[in-house]
């Protein structure tokens, strides 16, 4: 099948279309003889040696991507020239790839409110804690995120406070780690971070989760662990334990910044996937140039040192190097 009528199946039938044909265009490509070229292609791909796929634009672009990766198996960093571009690829990649755990990588803004634009499974600090646990085959970020200094995946890994029903963990230990894992104290919880004490209970509305938790103590011993509604209060499950992780991407206030990078999080073999390459220059230029630069975010020569241990390709993007393939899309 000429992957040309396929890029005119996938504009007329977007994911981000209710109703269209989105749930049959993976198996379309997936048989087409001419995407065993783009999956060899990819394999080919070493580290320092990208290889370009062009004319893959729009819906192609992401439909490519995820014909990719159940070919290959491997793990992908998705790395889109916007914010914007991210959000919509992550979008499609999640009706594209349904059993395939996609993450968002957004980066935090100095100003900006945690999760104002993503839902809480797709939040900065759960992908970070799902790339420890190795549960990310797709992950979405663009140039800030990728810029972003970050603790190391060590810290996020160990990093974490766990309260089990029946065991003694200490009332004020726990306000205490709390308080150290950069959660602020409330009258009632309202928002990821906040935590609230009224007699023996805690109630703590974790950076990674769904819901606020409500944690009833007798002395030092955790007697019972319930998940609550935040509008109604109202119990919705008992649980037998409970993981608290701090917030990772708050800034430093030590002298010395964070050192890792999201690229430090992948796993080996991992594939790098840069949408549009020629137009990352500008808001790369842009991040490391800002005011913030020096403490906030990596320099491009770091990015560079880092990419180059990965197989990349380069989509939709016409490049001098590497090896080329033409999805041909016009």
């Amino acid at each position: 099948m000429d992957l040309y009528a396929e890029r005119s199946a996938a504009s007329r039938a977007s994911p981000r279309m209710p109703g269209g044909m989105a749930p049959l265009l993976p198996h379309l490509l997936d048989t087409s003889p001419l995407f065993e070229q783009v999956s060899r292609l990819v394999a080919s791909a070493e580290p320092g040696q990208p290889v370009s796929i062009t004319g893959a634009a729009g819906s192609l672009a992401s439909l490519l991507i995820s014909a990719i990766q159940r070919s290959s198996g491997r793990q992908m960093l998705i790395l889109a020239p916007t914010k914007e571009q991210a959000i919509r690829m992550a979008d499609d990649l999640g009706v594209l790839a349904p059993g395939e755990p996609v993450h968002l990588f957004v980066g935090r803004e100095e100003t900006e409110a945690l999760l104002t634009e993503r839902t809480r499974e797709l939040n900065d600090v759960h992908t970070l804690r799902s790339l420890t646990s190795g549960q990310a085959s797709f992950v979405v970020t663009h140039a800030q995120g990728v810029l972003l200094r970050l603790p190391s995946p060590e810290t996020v890994r160990t990093e974490a406070l766990t309260l089990e029903t029946g065991t003694k963990a200490g009332f004020k230990e726990t306000i205490a780690t709390l308080n150290r894992f950069r959660f602020d104290k409330a009258d009632i919880v309202e928002k990821p971070g906040e935590y609230a004490v009224r007699g023996g209970i805690i109630d703590v509305f974790p950076f990674v989760g769904e819901n606020p938790v409500r944690v009833e103590f007798f002395e030092d011993e955790v007697e019972s662990i319930r998940e609550f509604d935040v509008v109604s209060q109202r119990s919705i499950r008992s649980l037998a334990s409970a993981l608290f992780v701090p917030d990772v991407l708050a800034p430093e206030e030590q002298d010395a910044p964070h050192g890792g990078m999201l690229l430090d999080y992948l796993a080996d073999g991992a594939l790098l996937v840069f949408l549009d390459p020629l137009l990352h220059e500008e808001p790369l230029q842009r991040t490391t140039s800002s005011a913030a630069a020096a403490t906030r975010y990596h320099t491009r020569e770091r990015l560079n040192e880092l990419s180059s241990l990965f197989p990349q390709v380069y989509m939709a993007g016409s490049l001098s190097s590497g090896s080329a393939w033409d999805a041909g899309g016009r």
